[in-house]
């Protein structure tokens, strides 16, 4: 049987390329997935407009079709349980990729193959009326700004969800950065994670969302955070050299009776 001719493809590598998916995957069940000659790049926001993630990466090579880009309308989870496949098959090696679309009858189809072609894997995408159009990138100003270390972020993080659903970042005006959580009881815990900030600052966060955000970055040694009062809160990094990825988070707005008596 004839196999259809390639739309366009371009070439990565399996960790670069499984850490963008895992990123997209962190917000959204799917995106646009933008394609020029020299990256490829996604900005996308979760179905309840609370989230959102910035993130591109560079590519070794690229075949784009007529006018330098393609977008393709992509289900994240799908393509990032093929490259755990790929991962386990290779999981000492970083295997060159080559990901590639080809007609379909309604959407393009997704093919992506390891360099020596032991592994071939053919994926559904999305019709492009079907999925969700790129939101506008924030123009908010966050000047409270630090640097945080991964581990203890996470730790953090999962240390706040043992006392309540959201959590606290106070930024106070020596610097040091806490991440607290406190409910209606006397139980609470306040962690430092910085100490050197820029400005004060405080905001409320869901820790359901920051639980799979924290989780994203394992493996990163350092993130950079930036927020303001009840504004939403920026964390971005490069998990590889090759690889940036920026999430925005909404604050956690309290309809319940203000908690008092918070570590101070």
């Amino acid at each position: 049987m004839t196999q259809p001719k390639a739309m366009g493809s371009f070439t990565t590598e399996l960790k670069p390329f499984k850490k963008f998916i895992s990123a997209i995957s962190t917000i959204s069940s799917e995106a646009r997935l933008h394609i020029n000659a020299e990256k490829v790049f996604v900005l996308v926001v979760d179905a309840a407009n609370v989230a959102m993630v910035d993130t591109e990466l560079k590519i070794i090579e690229s075949k784009p079709p007529k006018g330098n880009e393609a977008v393709l309308g992509i289900v994240p989870g799908a393509i990032k349980s093929c490259l755990e496949a790929i991962e386990k098959r290779y999981p000492e090696d970083n295997p060159p990729l080559l990901i590639s679309w080809l007609p379909g009858k309604e959407a393009p189809l997704l093919d992506i193959e390891t360099e020596n072609g032991d592994i071939h894997f053919r994926l559904g995408t999305v019709p492009d009326n079907e999925v969700q159009k790129d939101p506008n990138r924030p123009t908010i100003t966050l000047p409270s700004k630090f640097v945080c270390n991964v581990s203890l972020f996470t730790w953090a993080i999962k240390t706040a969800g043992i006392f309540h659903d959201s959590c606290r970042i106070d930024i106070e005006k020596d610097g040091a950065c806490y991440i607290a959580a406190k409910d209606l009881a006397p139980d609470q815990v306040r962690t430092q994670v910085a100490h050197s900030a820029t400005e004060p600052a405080r905001a409320n966060y869901s820790l359901d969302y920051l639980r799979d955000i924290a989780k994203f970055w394992e493996g990163t040694d350092e993130i950079f955070v930036e927020l303001r009062d009840d504004h939403p809160i920026s964390i971005s990094g490069k998990p590889l050299p090759e690889l940036s990825v920026k999430f925005l988070l909404a604050p956690r707005i309290e309809n319940d009776p203000p908690i008092t008596g918070w570590l101070e």
